[in-house]
């Protein structure tokens, strides 16, 4: 998830916070099991009972092991990032919304007010952001003083802080 702020709609300034969800889908289960099923044939091939010593099968059964467990790792590793929703908040349209990659654009899954949000927080320099149900929509950490100050007075105005 990622926490997009315009500050204006003139001018390209944006501070971007990456949220981390993890979210295994039919095709993240698969890409693991998968994964871990190749790091245990790349174990297997050094047990096996009765294998030939000479030197050639040595460096062959390596080199397939070495494959193997490289291919598993990152079959196990794999993050799908590309459907990752994305809090887009605009303080001068005063909107929160969440969007989807679909294809080269985002589509808008939920479009929420700064006024119908839930209560915020300010941890230090995040602010956190609750939809009005409770639900935890997204925590901001803006680097530029100028950016976290628009969206703090943003708040401060609707009273959601």
């Amino acid at each position: 998830m990622t926490a997009t702020f315009d500050a204006m709609t003139d001018t390209g300034q944006q501070g971007t916070t990456r949220l981390r969800g993890f979210f295994l889908g039919a095709r993240g289960i698969a890409s693991r099991a998968t994964g871990g099923l190749l790091v245990l044939a790349s174990f297997g091939l050094w047990l096996e009972p009765g294998s030939q010593t000479a030197m050639d099968l040595v460096l062959m059964k390596l080199g397939v092991s070495l494959f193997l467990g490289f291919a598993g790792l990152t079959l196990m590793q794999d993050k799908p990032r590309m459907h990752e929703p994305e809090v887009q908040i605009d303080t001068v349209r005063r909107e929160v919304r969440i969007t989807r990659p679909d294809g080269g654009r985002r589509s808008i899954i939920r479009r929420i007010a700064i006024r119908d949000l839930g209560r915020a927080e300010v941890v230090g320099d995040v602010i956190r952001l609750t939809a009005a149900n409770g639900e935890f929509l997204a925590a901001v950490s803006l680097p530029d003083p100028e950016m976290w100050s628009s969206l703090h007075d943003a708040l401060q105005d609707a009273g959601k802080l």
